[in-house]
C-alpha cells in the first residue's frame, strides 16, 4: 500500500548518498562538532518526542515518514571520532579516555531508547576505530572483557 513512500524514501536516500560521496572529507572534519551536536540533539528529541515501535522509542515522525536518528548517529560518530583520532592517536591513556567519553554520549542516548542492537554497533565502531588509531591491544581486550564474561556466563 505504501510503495510510493518506499520509492520516495529510496530516491531521497540515493540523492543524499550521491551528494555525500562527492563531498570532500576535509569539510566534514571542519564541521565535526556541529555534526556531533546535531547527532546528540536528534537522539535527545527521540527520547522526548519519539514514536514507539517494537518496544523501542527510536523513531521520529517527520512529514508522515518515520526516521530513525540512531542510524544517522552511527555516521556522525564515525566522522567525529575519525577527525579526533586523525589529530591524535589513541596510543596514550588520556587520549583513549577522551575518545571513549566522546563516544559515550550518543551511545548512552541510544541505549536509553532502548536499542541494544545499535548500541552494540556503536561499541564495534569505537573498538574498530581505536584499533586503527594505534590503541594498546591490552586496553582493547580490557574493553571487550565484559562481553566475553557475558557470553561465558550465558553458556
Amino acid at each position: 500500500d505504501y510503495w510510493w513512500q518506499h520509492l520516495l524514501m529510496g530516491g531521497i536516500g540515493l540523492v543524499i548518498s550521491i551528494a555525500l560521496s562527492r563531498w570532500r572529507y576535509e569539510v566534514l572534519i571542519q564541521w565535526r562538532w556541529i555534526i556531533y551536536a546535531i547527532t546528540n540533539i536528534s537522539l535527545l528529541i527521540v527520547i522526548f518526542l519519539g514514536t514507539s515501535a517494537n518496544g523501542a522509542q527510536s523513531w521520529l515522525t517527520i512529514g508522515g515518514f518515520n526516521v530513525q536518528p540512531s542510524e544517522f548517529a552511527k555516521i556522525g560518530l564515525i566522522v567525529t571520532l575519525a577527525s579526533i583520532l586523525q589529530e591524535r592517536t589513541a596510543s596514550t591513556l588520556p587520549d583513549l579516555l577522551k575518545t571513549l567519553a566522546i563516544a559515550a554520549v550518543p551511545w548512552a542516548l541510544v541505549f536509553l531508547q532502548p536499542d541494544l542492537g545499535t548500541s552494540l554497533v556503536f561499541g564495534a565502531i569505537v573498538l574498530g576505530m581505536l584499533y586503527w588509531a594505534n590503541a594498546n591491544p591490552g586496553w582493547l581486550l580490557l574493553l571487550l572483557s565484559p562481553l566475553v564474561s557475558a557470553i561465558l556466563f550465558s553458556v
